[in-house]
């Protein structure tokens, strides 16, 4: 007779949108969105929450403002000990490059996924994410 109001599920997109929004205030979040919402591969919507999704945006960003590369270290979570590690580069970047200096500081990578983003018609932007 009287359902209780259900919660209506948003998609990933629009997840993202208002996480932007909620950060940025509506004219920034919205403005930011809208440049990446359709560049967001598939593989990367299922592997990336919403929430890492605008601190890649805005490392992005970043990255294209200064022309040098970016990184970014997330813990998922308090009970994991693992960490993600995120590069923000204009072009393609090779493993084979961050070894090195992972090494250096005793991190190991333990698994590696790379995207890349088609944004505009004179630059691409890398985002190459490894788990630690």
């Amino acid at each position: 007779m009287n359902e209780p109001p259900r919660k209506s599920v948003k998609s990933w997109q629009e997840q993202v949108k208002a996480i932007a929004v909620r950060a940025l205030g509506e004219q920034s979040g919205i403005a930011l969105w809208q440049h990446y919402h359709e560049h967001f591969p598939a593989e990367y919507q299922l592997l990336i929450s919403p929430r890492y999704a605008l601190n890649d945006m805005l490392q992005l960003e970043q990255a294209k403002k200064t022309q040098r590369p970016g990184l970014s270290l997330i813990r998922r979570n308090q009970q994991q000990k693992d960490f993600r590690l995120h590069f923000y580069s204009l072009q393609e970047r090779y493993l084979d490059e961050f070894i090195p200096v992972l090494e250096n500081v005793s991190l190991r990578v333990i698994d590696q996924v790379q995207f890349i983003f088609h944004i505009g018609s004179a630059w691409k932007k890398a985002l190459k994410g490894m788990d630690e």
